[in-house]
């Protein structure tokens, strides 16, 4: 077909989001062989539901929903999914296209943290603090569990361990810090 040889993933779907045709880069992005797609439901393999991405048919250009996927090897993947629906043969389908983003999602978390480090150290007088808030954003930007960074203590023979974190599922953040024997 005319569309296996894209790099966008691109897939026809029916009213009730059951996938009708999918070409090759679909098959990867999804991890999935196409007879797999082909009896599947957009449900059980994208993460944001099928009814919610039809309701935001109808926009000109049609509306752009990112989407973050973890790979089979667990890698983090981003995907801007936008969907257009037609009449075909008296049938209603859904024109589906998926555009990987991770290069360009990971381009903008870089300048967003190079933007906060410079306002913390313009804004921060004390080193420990502007260490603390940097690692707080790095670990927040990055969607990291937790962060940390050892620093030396007042020349003695210890090192101040800071960490950074968020409770799993939980608002709400913890630091700790800790003191360890510097090894030689």
């Amino acid at each position: 077909s005319v569309s296996d040889g894209a790099r966008d993933a691109e897939v026809i779907l029916d009213e009730g989001g059951r996938f009708d045709f999918v070409n090759r880069a679909a098959c990867r992005k999804l991890e999935r062989t196409a007879e797999q797609l082909l009896r599947a439901h957009w449900d059980d393999v994208v993460d944001v539901p099928w009814s919610d991405l039809v309701s935001l048919e109808g926009d000109d250009p049609p509306h752009l929903v990112k989407i973050a996927r973890a790979s089979v090897d667990g890698t983090l993947r981003f995907l801007e999914v936008g969907v257009k629906a037609a009449r075909v043969g008296g049938r209603r389908l859904h024109f589906a296209s998926l555009r990987d983003v991770t290069l360009r999602e990971q381009a903008e978390r870089a300048l967003r943290l190079e933007h906060a480090v410079s306002r913390i150290l313009s804004e921060e007088t004390l080193l420990s603090r502007s260490l603390e808030r940097v690692l707080e954003e790095f670990v927040e930007g990055m969607s990291l569990a937790a962060g940390e960074w050892w620093s030396p203590r007042d020349g003695r023979p210890h090192l101040e361990t800071q960490r950074f974190g968020s409770v799993l599922g939980s608002p709400e953040s913890w630091i700790e810090a800790t003191q360890r024997e510097r090894s030689a």
